[in-house]
């Protein structure tokens, strides 16, 4: 993918209209009134934090495409970095149609080595954040007295989160794959 600078321009004006209707919504809903007691400190650790996964991510998909193909690390890094983006989508599912569009018309990656490294790394991400929540709910459960009804929250939101984890990670033994498959077929 070639630098242009009418994909720059093109960008600019999309972000000077993303900003005005934030602005827009924010005066609507009084959101800023909000946002003027937030804790800056706070809001920099947790940008920090949030860019940091990112890359880590990242780092951890391009690596699994640069096993399989012959693009180098760095190509793969900028191929995900261009389509980070299509974040803004539930799920973050156009991030990962656009990585795979791009790395199958840049570097003739098949779809579903793209898709699959971008399954086992969004996977690894829920297993990762599941075994978390794990510790933090344990250590909030045994360290505070917390109401059933908050503990019982917690246990669905990592149900959820185990859920997640399955659904991408077991794909990778195919009998399973199928099955899931089955079971989305048969809703």
């Amino acid at each position: 993918m070639k630098f242009s600078f009418s994909h720059l321009k093109k960008g600019f004006v999309f972000l000077i209209v993303l900003i005005a209707l934030f602005a827009l919504i924010s005066l609507f809903t009084k959101a800023h009134l909000e946002l003027l007691k937030l804790n800056y400190y706070f809001f920099a650790l947790s940008a920090i934090a949030f860019i940091a996964s990112i890359l880590l991510w990242l780092i951890g998909w391009a690596y699994l495409i640069k096993r399989h193909s012959k693009v180098s690390f760095f190509s793969c890094l900028h191929v995900g970095l261009n389509a980070l983006y299509g974040s803004l989508t539930p799920v973050q599912i156009g991030a990962e149609v656009l990585r795979s569009l791009q790395l199958k018309d840049s570097f003739k990656i098949s779809f579903s080595k793209s898709v699959s490294a971008s399954m086992v790394a969004k996977g690894i991400k829920f297993l990762v954040i599941a075994i978390i929540a794990v510790i933090v709910i344990i250590l909030l459960v045994i360290t505070t007295k917390i109401p059933s009804l908050i503990v019982l929250g917690l246990g669905t939101g990592l149900f959820v989160i185990l859920l997640a984890a399955l659904l991408f990670l077991l794909p990778l033994k195919s009998n399973y794959g199928f099955a899931i498959t089955d079971f989305f077929v048969f809703l």
